[in-house]
């Protein structure tokens, strides 16, 4: 799964954790006072939405070696796969995702914009003038919200109070048709959410519900919010007033109308499904001393990191790959291609001295394994190309589904974090002096395991190899030992090597990744301009297109090349023809000992889509680069 959709779901699943959890605290702490509860459900409501900032992300294990690694895609200078269908469901899920947050933002919108019409054609309200209510509004107003404008609207059936510079009260035309005590103590309570600024917390709690529209969790918990906050209101109506019976003749007389829908954002005076829990607050009147408030409270706050403490144990968040940056001066960073091992790019000492630094870019082609069978450098400053290429040629990937088939890889080399030459005995430099053929005398001479180093593994191989239990300290092994067990390593990946290390009559067993014996090959064509007086199409012309490879032969690697160990570049000059033949096949720079001369084979049995211009096929001139690199 996705590295974000799975923070998401792990996130989601802690809300509804949290959530589940605090819900039970009130009750079982008795926390009754309903502006106590106000608080702490908008505290519970805050942690859910800080939750990923206030625990630690679960950071991904270092890698064995230092490149910085960023995906992408090129095209492919072969023939494309035939094309199927394959449905992206990130995709489709991101889109529901957004679809779902736009259209309960186009409705928020739209319920302002009713809001607004509904206030522009209401009228000024109007009682007779036997009831001599107006004194007793006026004054209500002067001492509440001063700012208040009363309304009668047609368009609404219970009142409804919104704005924030210039608020108003919307009423319905029944509403001259309570008793005046009743009209009093509906009026209070519209002032008194005026007064409190709640138009503006419940606009911030519509926006959260339309970002986690699809989580019931945080339906419920704002729905709980809404019930307390009507809870508090009436307790200060109740207050101000003095008349507990009246206020809830009010209540049930709003109740008995028929009620329309929610006309959110704006808060309505009344819902029908919180009328039990509102008119059990009111009956109940419960107060508690401050003394005896803060303790409960407290106690349900000091509970809080505990839940989030299970909830983030449970269900972790993940960080993605973070650059990291050692004494290598090479930077390290993954993208969302999964890498599954790799060997270290060193810093050339060339490069260290001249003191360069720079960006290589690389584009790879990999099998169906995973592995790199083809690396073509892009850009990058020359004395840093040789070691990313050496490098990326022995990586493996994971071809999970939706795995690029085709990265693009970025290595970034910084002079300045590059560390003088120096000689040790670190574990790299073990396995680097063992892998270019450090002779073991009488390597087939019985030894003691006296350790076993596993640290130059990822940490997944690293359980897997422990979990085999197929090496083992103290055991007695002969090379063709060491042989069987490597052949048991393979069982879990083909790459694993055993590298041993001699200590007198002891040794050190160490292992390590280390590619295939075979020569892995790379193929960079690019096209070149012509010669001077040539009559081939020069490249980057009006209509010129470049040649691309459509099959390809690798070259063998010589036999004295590989008792030589010799590891390079041949580059090779050639002219594509109309038929997508290679001919005038040259070495421009080659490394000898038989691999020019492969090189050459190779490239004469190779298959171009030839170039084009005005949608013709024209000769074109091109260079091939071909590298070789063989282990011992």
């Amino acid at each position: 799964m996705n590295l974000y959709w799975s923070n998401l779901l792990a996130w989601c699943v802690q809300i509804a954790i949290v959530i589940a959890a605090c819900a039970s605290l009130p009750w079982l702490f008795r926390l009754r006072v309903s502006r106590a509860r106000l608080w702490y459900w908008h505290i519970v409501l805050l942690i859910c939405l800080a939750l990923p900032l206030l625990q630690p992300w679960v950071k991904p294990a270092p890698s064995t070696s230092n490149v910085t690694v960023t995906t992408g895609q090129f095209r492919l200078a072969t023939a494309p796969p035939p094309e199927r269908i394959v449905i992206a469901w990130p995709m489709v899920a991101l889109a529901v995702l957004t679809s779902g947050i736009g259209l309960r933002l186009l409705w928020l919108g739209l319920g302002l914009i009713r809001l607004r019409r509904y206030r522009a054609i209401a009228l000024p309200l109007d009682l007779p003038d036997d009831e001599q209510p107006g004194d007793r509004f006026a004054d209500m107003r002067l001492a509440i919200a001063p700012q208040a404008e009363l309304l009668i609207s047609g368009n609404v059936s219970s009142p409804v109070t919104f704005g924030l510079r210039n608020p108003v009260i919307l009423l319905p035309p029944r509403f001259t048709g309570l008793s005046v005590d009743e009209r009093a103590s509906i009026v209070c309570h519209e002032l008194l959410h005026i007064q409190r600024h709640d138009w503006a917390i419940a606009i911030a709690e519509e926006l959260v519900r339309a970002i986690l529209w699809f989580h019931p969790a945080i339906w419920w918990l704002l729905g709980q919010i809404q019930l307390t906050r009507e809870q508090v209101v009436d307790q200060e109506v109740i207050g101000y007033t003095g008349d507990r019976n009246r206020y809830l003749d009010a209540l049930l007389a709003i109740a008995s109308l028929q009620l329309s829908a929610d006309l959110a954002p704006a808060p309505l005076f009344l819902r029908k499904h919180h009328l039990r829990q509102r008119v059990e607050s009111i009956v109940s009147g419960v107060t508690m001393t401050k003394r005896n408030l803060l303790l409960p409270l407290a106690a349900a706050f000091a509970t809080l990191p505990v839940v989030i403490g299970i909830a983030a144990w449970q269900f972790p968040l993940h960080a993605a790959p973070q650059e990291a940056v050692d004494d290598s001066g090479v930077e390290v960073q993954l993208g969302s291609v999964k890498l599954l091992h790799r060997t270290g790019i060193a810093f050339p000492d060339e490069a260290r001295t001249k003191h360069i630094s720079g960006t290589v870019l690389v584009n790879l082609t990999l099998n169906d394994k995973g592995e790199v069978t083809d690396a073509a450098i892009v850009s990058g400053p020359q004395e840093l190309r040789r070691p990313v290429i050496q490098s990326v040629l022995n990586w493996h990937f994971s071809m999970e589904s939706g795995a690029a088939p085709n990265p693009q890889i970025v290595v970034h080399f910084d002079d300045a974090r590059a560390p003088q030459t120096t000689r040790g005995g670190t574990l790299g430099g073990i396995i680097g002096r063992v892998r270019s053929g450090t002779p073991i005398e009488n390597p087939d001479a019985p030894r003691t395991i006296d350790s076993i180093n596993l640290s130059a593994l990822p940490a997944t191989l690293q359980d897997k190899v422990t979990q085999a239990s197929i090496l083992h300290v103290g055991d007695t092994m002969t090379g063709d030992g060491l042989k069987t067990a490597e052949a048991s390593l393979h069982s879990i990946d083909e790459h694993l090597r055993v590298f041993v290390v001699p200590r007198g009559d002891n040794s050190v067993v160490i292992v390590a990744l280390e590619p295939s014996q075979a020569p892995r090959i790379s193929v960079r064509p690019t096209v070149v301009a012509p010669t001077t007086g040539s009559s081939v199409a020069r490249a980057g012309d009006a209509g010129v297109s470049n040649p691309l490879v459509t099959y390809k032969v690798d070259p063998e690697y010589s036999e004295e090349a590989r008792k030589a160990k010799l590891s390079g570049a041949v580059l090779v000059q050639l002219v594509v023809d109309v038929d997508g033949r290679a001919k005038n096949i040259k070495v421009v720079r080659g490394l000898g000992l038989g691999l020019d001369e492969k090189a050459v084979e190779a490239v004469q049995k190779w298959k171009f889509a030839p170039g084009t211009k005005s949608g013709r096929p024209v000769p074109v001139r091109a260079t091939v680069e071909v590298m070789f690199r063989s282990w011992s």
